[in-house]
């Protein structure tokens, strides 16, 4: 059991950056300022 969550763990990280750094890149390809977006 303990093997299994730690593997699932580990799979976490890649998934994790990838969403990270997906949205990230998203924010910046809209138009428009990102912060003014989120504010509002």
């Amino acid at each position: 059991m303990g093997r299994y969550v730690a593997r699932r763990l580990l799979q976490m990280i890649p998934v994790f950056i990838g969403s990270t750094l997906l949205v990230f890149l998203m924010m910046y390809a809209l138009p428009g300022d990102p912060v003014r977006a989120l504010a509002g």
